[in-house]
């Protein structure tokens, strides 16, 4: 088994002001350009909607829990899951206990699990950018899942002709004992003509 959860998160490294998708292209590390979740629930029990078509190459389940490999659900909260072999999750990165995450019961080969166009009006040419998610391996570090394979995730950063722009394998994410939330990321640069970008994070398990 190989779950783990992510939020995804862009933020700008070189504009202060940020209004709606316009932005001044001066100043230093601001407000979110493109701040990516998963929505919130009416309730800390919820069940989210699956991601739209093309988003990831996953299966939706409606079971957070999910035994098979290869499925992702929606949700804002987890508990008991896999025999207890699963962190009991009550909340997103944010603290918000209606929050939606995305739970991932890994795939066995690896496989795009979120994947996301930023359009050339939202970003400024020739302009460094951090794109960063919030991260959680849900495995408990206990003796039952000491031989477990880890997480691996690689954050590509593609212009739509392919271009990669920058391209970053955050490396095996271990286990912990309690719920534990890191952002792992990377700076980029838009390309110099303003065209499209498109943040893709992939499964890397290999």
């Amino acid at each position: 088994m190989r779950p783990f959860r992510l939020i995804f998160l862009l933020t700008i490294l070189s504009s202060a002001s940020v209004s709606g998708v316009a932005q001044t292209c001066t100043g230093s590390l601001g407000d979110p350009v493109v701040d990516q979740n998963f929505g919130v629930g009416t309730n800390v029990i919820s069940i989210g909607p699956p991601l739209p078509p093309g988003v990831t190459t996953l299966q939706y389940s409606s079971d957070p829990c999910e035994e098979n490999g290869d499925a992702y659900g929606i949700t804002s909260f987890i508990r008991g899951c896999h025999a207890g072999t699963w962190q009991d999750v009550y909340r997103d990165h944010t603290g918000d206990s209606n929050g939606y995450f995305m739970v991932i019961n890994g795939p066995s080969l690896p496989e795009v699990v979120y994947t996301q166009t930023v359009t050339g009006s939202t970003l400024c040419p020739n302009t460094t950018y951090q794109f960063a998610a919030y991260i959680m391996n849900i495995l408990k570090l206990t003796d039952s899942t000491a031989n477990w394979v880890l997480p691996n995730l690689t954050f590509s950063i593609e212009t739509p002709a392919g271009k990669v722009l920058k391209t970053i394998t955050i490396g095996d994410i271990p286990e912990t004992t309690e719920p534990v939330w890191n952002q792992y990321g990377t700076f980029f640069t838009s390309p110099s003509d303003g065209s499209d970008v498109c943040n893709y994070s992939g499964l890397n398990l290999s």
